[in-house]
């Protein structure tokens, strides 16, 4: 008997962990009730990528390496 109530209790828990972990679904009016997995949604940032080229300053003493500069021209937005 106690080896069934073991069992019992093993077979809730993974029952329990494997409904955690599928995705909740609603049903919208716009898409003709089908279901689509909920949570916002947002559109990519525009970046521009700007290779800064090798520099000498401080009358020689200082030389700053070529780099990358990352520029943000338009940042995410929540889309519809």
């Amino acid at each position: 008997m106690k080896k069934w109530l073991q069992l019992a209790a093993v077979a809730i828990a993974l029952v329990a962990i494997i409904g955690c972990q599928t995705a909740v679904k609603i049903k919208d009016a716009k898409t003709d009730g089908k279901e689509t997995p909920q949570g916002p949604k947002l559109t990519k940032p525009v970046i521009k990528k700007i290779w800064v080229p090798e520099s000498i300053e401080d009358d020689g003493r200082v030389l700053i390496e070529g780099h990358y500069k990352w520029l943000l021209e338009k940042d995410s937005t929540w889309s519809r």
